[in-house]
Order: C-alpha cells, then structure tokens, then sequence
C-alpha cells in the first residue's frame, strides 16, 4: 500500500516494508495514515455455478437441517453458502434466501445439493455464469439510498 502519513510523508507498507503498518491497515485501523494507492495480485476466474434461491418460511426446518449437514460434512475450499432470514414487511411473509457458489469452474458441488433440493422454491436463479455477473445480482438485493 502507499500510504500517506499525518506528517504528509509518503511510504509504502507491505509484508517487507513497514510491515507493521501494513498489518494494522489490514486488520481495518485506520487511524495512521490515507492510503493512496493499493496493488493487488488478481488471477483468472472461468464461469462458475452459483445463483440465489428463495424459501417461504415453511422450508425454514429443512433449511436449518440442510445447513448442519453442510457444515458437518467433508470440507470444500470451492463451496459457499450465505443464508438470510428476513421479513418482508410489505407482503408480511417471512422467507429466507440462500446465496449458493461453488467456483469450481462449471461444477455442481453435490455438497450444496442439501440446499438445491428444499423445496418449496418462491425464486431460483441458479446457472452457472461469472463472477461480475454474481455480483451484479447481488447488488439488486441491497438497499439504496436514493
């Protein structure tokens, strides 16, 4: 990172250089400097599976179960799951959503099955695509504030 002190000193931090720095900007402090510039190491993503499903809340049992059997299952560094439980407070219906990833190029991790299996399914939006287009969709469920 270039870092530009309170004494208006420009540095750079990292692993070799001002190594201490380095890990308190990593570990969130923010109080030492303004970072100006960060360089990151990036590698090729292919297209991969993942997507969102939506449950009403009569599938929260077998959502609570699919969720212990993934945890307490075989490790898979290429599998995620983010789980939301919400209100809807314009419908007044609970639902959850899970936001499933297995970045495996063009995969269906069979450990995230439990999940893919809950029925019933209010929206399903499951492919396999790329990241960027993950991301965008993701987007959509954050509230703005325009």
């Amino acid at each position: 990172m270039q870092v530009v002190l309170a004494n208006g000193t420009m540095i750079n931090a990292n692993a070799t250089s001002n190594s201490r720095l380095f890990r308190a900007l990593k570990g969130g402090q923010n109080n030492f400097g303004i970072v100006t510039r960060f360089d990151l190491i990036t590698y090729p993503q292919p297209k991969f599976w993942g997507g969102a499903i939506q449950y009403p809340d009569s599938a929260d049992a077998a959502q609570l179960l699919a969720f212990t059997e993934f945890k307490d299952g075989p490790y898979d560094p290429f599998s995620e799951i983010e789980q939301t439980y919400v209100y809807l407070g314009e419908q007044k219906v609970f639902s959850s959503t899970n936001n499933l990833f297995y970045t495996k190029a063009g995969v269906n991790a069979s450990n995230l099955q439990y999940f893919t299996d809950i029925q019933p399914q209010s929206a399903n939006t499951v492919r396999i695509s790329e990241a960027s287009d993950f991301a965008t969709e993701l987007e959509e469920f954050q509230p703005t504030d325009s």
